[in-house]
């Protein structure tokens, strides 16, 4: 929470001498200092998350050390991230051999960085975005 209130804060420290210069007041910069700075928590926000699912171990869930090679419990390779299934697509399996199908295991592609929860902040922020320019098109519009 803390975090979220000091890029706030900070967004209307940088938000206020461009507001004075273009003419706006105290509402266009507070109401800038909630939008752009709580984007920005929220972006701060998914980075956290993904760190901390990134020390979790896949195999055991255990929680590791920022850097750890091999899990401490069981021993997973937690740089590579080895991941394994069937062509049946029957569940992921952490280790090679044979599905209980009785096929072999063939190795999946290794998992990107970027996970469900930015990709979903992304399109939050795109569809905000166009809501945000839509509003202001029309404002001006009715304005004119």
């Amino acid at each position: 929470m803390g975090l979220a209130a000091a890029t706030v804060a900070g967004t209307a420290v940088v938000a206020t001498p461009l507001e004075l210069l273009v003419g706006g007041g105290p509402l266009a910069v507070a109401f800038d200092a909630v939008v752009f700075g709580g984007l920005l928590a929220a972006a701060v926000v998914v980075v956290y998350l993904h760190r901390v699912d990134t020390r979790r171990c896949d195999r055991c869930g255990r929680p590791q050390e920022a850097g750890a090679a091999v899990c401490d419990g069981c021993g997973y390779d937690l740089a590579e991230r080895p991941r394994f299934r069937c062509e049946q697509g029957h569940g992921v399996a952490f280790a090679p051999g044979l599905c209980p199908c009785g096929r072999r295991l063939r190795r999946l592609a290794p998992v990107h960085d970027v996970n469900r929860r930015a990709l979903a902040v992304l399109k939050l922020g795109a569809w905000a975005l166009v809501w945000l320019l839509s509003v202001g098109l029309v404002l001006r519009w009715l304005a004119s």
